[in-house]
C-alpha cells in the first residue's frame, strides 16, 4: 500500500514530555526493508482489499508494532500500514488507535496524523454508520487538541465533525461539535489574552492585572489551580485576590475550609459557562475537606450546595462520565474525591 500520510510525520508536539523515551523516526532505507519484510509475511492478507479483509490486516499490523522489539524500522512500518489500511477501511476508531499506540513510541505527530486519516476517510465515506463514526473520530479529536491547548487545531476538527454530522443528519451530534466549535474559539481568545499578560510579566511581575488575567485562565481554562492561584493572589480583583490567598493558605480546620467554600461558592456565581463550573468545582473540593467534620446545620447546608453542584448546567453540550464515577468503588489507586467537574 502506498504511504500517502508519510509527509504528516512530524516531530512529537506538546503532547508528550521532552523527557519521553520515544524513538527516532527511522530512515527511508531502513523502512523500505522492514516494509518488503512486512508485505512478504502478510502478502495473503494484503491481497485482501475489502474494508473487513483491510481492518483485519489493520489489527494485525497494529499488534506486531506493539510487540515488535529490537527491530524499530519494522515496528514503525507496522504503524504506519496499519494506519493506512484503518483509513482505507473508513475505520476512524481504529486509525486513531493506531497512531495513539505509534506515537507513544515514536518521535511523530498525533494529531496532524490523525486529522489527515480522517480527512482521508471523509472522503470515502458514504453511508449514515460511517459518517456517524467519522463525526465522532473528530469529536475524539477535538478532545485531544483541547488537552494539548492546541485550540486552533480543536477547532478546526469540530467543524469537520460538524459537517460530517450534518450529511449524516444527526441533530444531537450536531449540536454537540457546535458547541465545541464555539468553546474553541471563546478558549482561543482566552488562550491569547494569557500569552499578553506573560509578556506584560515578563516586564513587570507585579502587574496586578496580568496576574488576573493569568491565574483566571489557568484555573478556569487549563485547570491547573497550582499554577493559577499565586496569579489570582496577585490580581487587581479584590474578592479574587483575597480568597485566592485563603486557598494558598491550605485552611485545615474544617469551619476555614468551609467559609473558602463559601468564597468560590459566591465568585462562582459571579462568572458564567466554563469558569462558573470551575470555581463551583473548587468549592465543592473545600466544602468535601469539611463535611465529614461538621454537624448540624453547617454540615447540612454544605451538602445542599454540592447535590446543587452537581446539577450546575456549565453551558457544555457534552455528557458528564465523571459523575456516573463512584470513586469509593471504582478506584484502583489513591484516595480520589469526586467534585462537580473533576477528579480529585
Amino acid at each position: 500500500m502506498t504511504c500517502w500520510l508519510n509527509f504528516l510525520i512530524l516531530p512529537g508536539i506538546c503532547l508528550f514530555s521532552l523527557q519521553d523515551k520515544r524513538a527516532p523516526i527511522p530512515d527511508e532505507a531502513a523502512q523500505g526493508d522492514s516494509e518488503r519484510t512486512v508485505r512478504a509475511v502478510f502478502k495473503d492478507d494484503f491481497a485482501q482489499k475489502t474494508p473487513a479483509g483491510q481492518s483485519s490486516l489493520a489489527r494485525k499490523l497494529l499488534q506486531r508494532g506493539i510487540e515488535t522489539e529490537g527491530a524499530p524500522a519494522e515496528a514503525f512500518v507496522c504503524f504506519r500500514e496499519a494506519r493506512d489500511l484503518a483509513a482505507a477501511a473508513r475505520d476512524p476508531v481504529l486509525a486513531l488507535q493506531v497512531v495513539s499506540e505509534w506515537a507513544q513510541r515514536f518521535e511523530v505527530n498525533p494529531l496532524e496524523m490523525k486529522r489527515a486519516a480522517l480527512v482521508l476517510i471523509g472522503h470515502a465515506a458514504e453511508t449514515v454508520e460511517e459518517l456517524i463514526a467519522l463525526a465522532n473520530g473528530y469529536l475524539a479529536l477535538v478532545n485531544e487538541a483541547v488537552s494539548a491547548d492546541d485550540y486552533v487545531s480543536a477547532g478546526e476538527a469540530a467543524e469537520a465533525g460538524v459537517y460530517a454530522a450534518r450529511k449524516a443528519k444527526d441533530p444531537p451530534l450536531i449540536q454537540r461539535l457546535e458547541s465545541r466549535v464555539q468553546e474553541c474559539v471563546q478558549r482561543r481568545g482566552r488562550a491569547a489574552l494569557a500569552k499578553k499578560a506573560r509578556e506584560v510579566l515578563k516586564k513587570d511581575a507585579d502587574d496586578p492585572a496580568a496576574h488576573g488575567v493569568l491565574g483566571h485562565y489557568l484555573c478556569t481554562v487549563s485547570a491547573d489551580w497550582n499554577a493559577g492561584l499565586p496569579h489570582l493572589a496577585k490580581s487587581s480583583n479584590p474578592a479574587l485576590h483575597s480568597v485566592a490567598r485563603k486557598d494558598l493558605d491550605k485552611p485545615s480546620e474544617a469551619p476555614d475550609q468551609a467559609a473558602l467554600g463559601d468564597g468560590w461558592w459566591e465568585l462562582a456565581h459571579r462568572e458564567i459557562g466554563e469558569a462558573r463550573c470551575r470555581f463551583v468545582s473548587r468549592a465543592v473540593f473545600w466544602y468535601s475537606q469539611a463535611r465529614e467534620r461538621l454537624t448540624g446545620p453547617a454540615r447540612e447546608r454544605i451538602e445542599q450546595r454540592i447535590e446543587a453542584a452537581a446539577s450546575l448546567d456549565s453551558g457544555s453540550e457534552t455528557i458528564d462520565l465523571i459523575k456516573l464515577v463512584d470513586p469509593k468503588k471504582d478506584a484502583v489507586y489513591g484516595e480520589w474525591i469526586l467534585d462537580v467537574c473533576t477528579l480529585v
